[in-house]
């Protein structure tokens, strides 16, 4: 037993224990909210209106134009958000592409045919994501209507034949086009000799690009390649008829590209060199 007067604290009494800080749970930190000033926020189409929704482009869609639709159909969208205003959406579309496709037509990725094609394909797709099978036709052909579809064609093919028609340095019109003269000199090399140096001849590969120097080397490989500029020394006209000839775009004139990129079969560079002797002389 303890006196009375003692001093020693009594362990059991809750009033003499040491007082326990109870902290309050952390909250969570609040949520931050993405800044959308820089372009990152969805356009808000109209009351009542739809979002237009972008489909994956067409699988045989040009790959040279793949990227820059992607971001003109994102820019567009956010000038013409809803689905009542796809007529719009779609024509901003075609008349930011038209500068952009023409470009790659110009630079040879691209040919008008195919951007036409493409734009065309485009379109149905924006329609056939965007309305009901109903208002597909009415919607396509307002499109269609519009001047910048046409002004799209005509951009491509103005491109395209401003192209076929550009002068290459040194050269003049009449052999830089598909014209008569071009085919009565492509009946093989002449007989002259053009091997004599004299001022102004062509050194490097320009001279080897010799019409006898590659007649020699077309007779010795007959089973070989030359390049298309070599066989435009051997039939006398400009590289861009013997593409056209290996595409097929003149008819009776067929040429055969090599495996090798930029190259053309001697095989049948000598069977064309035959069919035309052989018309020259009927």
């Amino acid at each position: 037993m303890s006196d009375e007067g003692s001093s020693t604290p009594d362990k059991n009494n809750s009033a003499n224990r040491p007082i326990r800080r109870v902290t309050e749970a952390k909250a969570p930190r609040p949520v931050t909210m993405l800044n959308t000033s820089h372009g990152l926020s969805l356009p808000h189409p109209a009351p009542g209106d739809e979002l237009i929704r972008i489909p994956d482009l067409p699988p045989h869609y040009s790959s040279c134009l793949r990227v820059v639709t992607k971001v003109l159909l994102n820019r567009a969208r956010k000038t013409h958000p809803g689905r009542g205003e796809l007529v719009d959406f779609c024509q901003l579309v075609i008349r930011e592409l038209t500068p952009e496709a023409r470009k790659n037509v110009e630079m040879r990725a691209l040919k008008a045919s195919s951007a036409i094609f493409d734009k065309e394909e485009l379109v149905e797709g924006l329609v056939r994501a965007n309305s009901d099978p109903d208002d597909r036709s009415r919607i396509e052909e307002t499109v269609k209507r519009s001047d910048g579809w046409a002004n799209f064609d005509e951009e491509m093919l103005a491109a395209e034949q401003a192209l076929n028609q550009q002068l290459r340095p040194g050269e003049s019109a009449e052999r830089n086009a598909l014209t008569d003269p071009d085919v009565e000199r492509a009946t093989g090399p002449k007989a002259s000799n053009k091997s004599d140096a004299g001022p102004g001849r062509p050194t490097g590969k320009q001279a080897a690009a010799n019409p006898d120097a590659v007649a020699s080397k077309i007779q010795a490989n007959p089973r070989g390649c030359v390049t298309t500029r070599e066989a435009a020394a051997y039939f006398e006209v400009v590289p861009k008829t013997i593409r056209a000839w290996a595409n097929g775009d003149v008819a009776g004139k067929k040429l055969t590209y090599g495996v090798k990129h930029g190259t053309i079969t001697n095989d049948s560079i000598l069977r064309l060199q035959k069919s035309l002797k052989s018309t020259s002389e009927q």
